[in-house]
C-alpha cells in the first residue's frame, strides 16, 4: 500500500500573514457572524482567532496547480476551524498567545496610568494607551478578572512575559456574572456601527433569527438599493475588521 503524500506546507512571513490578514478579515468575520449564534462560552474575538488559524493553514497548505479558488480553498478551513472550535467549546476556553500578550500590556498600562493619573485609569484611557479599542480592553480585563487555571508557565511570548501560547481554563471556573457570546456581539456592533450599519449586519447574516436575506432583500426592508446596501455592508464589515486588528 503507498503512503498518501503530505502535502507540502508553505512558510509564511509576517508580511504574508499581515497580508492575508487585511484581505480576508472579512470573509472571516461574515463566516463568524453565521456560527456565533451557537457559542455558550466562546467569545466574538475567539472566533476570529480561530477564523484567521484556518486561513493561515489554509495559505500554508494550498495547491495552485489544483482547479480549486484560494477562496474557496480558505473558506472551507475558516469554517472548519471555527466548528472545531465550538465543538471542543464545553471542555476548554483557549486563549491566544497574543491575548496573553495583550493581558501584560493592560496590567503595565493600567500601572503605568494610575501613577501618571493618580487614580484608576478608564477604559477609553487605557484603550488609548494600549493603542487597541475600548471593545478589546473591556474582553482582556473580563479575562483578568477570570480565577484561570494556568497549567504551563515557560513559554516565552513578549520580553517581560513568559506564559505558554495556549492557556486552558476549565469550564467551571468561569465567572456567572461574564457576558454571554450573544450580549458580547450586541455590545460590540453597537460600540462600532451606527443603528443602520447594525441593522444591515445582522440581516445579511441573520444574527436574530439564523435567517439571513440577500442585498435586495435587505434593501427592500430599509428602502434603499441592491447597491447602496452592498456598500453600507462592505463598509460595516471593514469598521468591524479595524476594531478587531490588533
Amino acid at each position: 500500500m503507498v503512503a498518501q503524500k503530505k502535502p507540502n506546507r508553505r512558510e509564511l512571513s509576517k508580511k504574508d500573514k499581515e497580508n492575508l490578514y487585511n484581505d480576508y478579515i472579512g470573509l472571516i468575520i461574515a463566516i463568524v457572524l453565521k456560527h456565533i449564534s451557537q457559542c455558550r462560552i466562546l467569545e466574538f474575538g475567539d472566533l476570529i482567532d480561530e477564523g484567521y488559524f484556518g486561513l493561515l493553514r489554509a495559505a500554508e497548505l494550498f495547491d495552485e496547480n489544483k482547479k480549486t479558488k484560494f477562496t474557496t480553498y480558505a473558506t472551507w478551513h475558516i469554517k472548519n476551524s471555527i466548528r472545531g472550535a465550538i465543538k471542543n467549546q464545553d471542555k476548554v476556553i483557549r486563549i491566544s498567545a497574543h491575548i496573553i500578550y495583550k493581558m501584560s500590556r493592560y496590567i503595565k498600562s493600567v500601572e503605568k496610568l494610575s501613577i501618571k493619573l493618580g487614580c484608576k485609569p478608564s477604559i477609553k484611557e487605557i484603550a488609548k494607551e494600549m493603542d487597541t479599542s475600548e471593545y478589546y480592553v473591556k474582553r482582556v480585563k473580563r479575562l483578568l478578572e477570570q480565577p484561570p487555571q494556568l497549567l504551563s508557565l515557560d513559554a516565552p511570548v513578549g520580553k517581560d512575559t513568559s506564559l505558554k501560547n495556549i492557556i486552558t481554563i476549565e469550564k467551571n471556573e468561569i465567572l456567572s456574572e461574564d457576558l454571554t457570546s450573544k450580549q458580547d456581539l450586541d455590545i460590540f456592533l453597537r460600540e462600532h456601527l451606527t443603528q443602520r450599519e447594525e441593522k444591515v449586519i445582522r440581516l445579511r447574516f441573520g444574527l436574530d433569527d439564523d435567517n439571513p436575506l440577500e442585498l435586495k432583500e435587505i434593501g427592500e426592508i430599509i428602502n434603499k438599493t441592491k447597491q447602496m446596501v452592498s456598500v453600507i455592508t462592505k463598509k460595516a464589515l471593514e469598521k468591524l475588521r479595524k476594531a478587531l486588528k490588533i
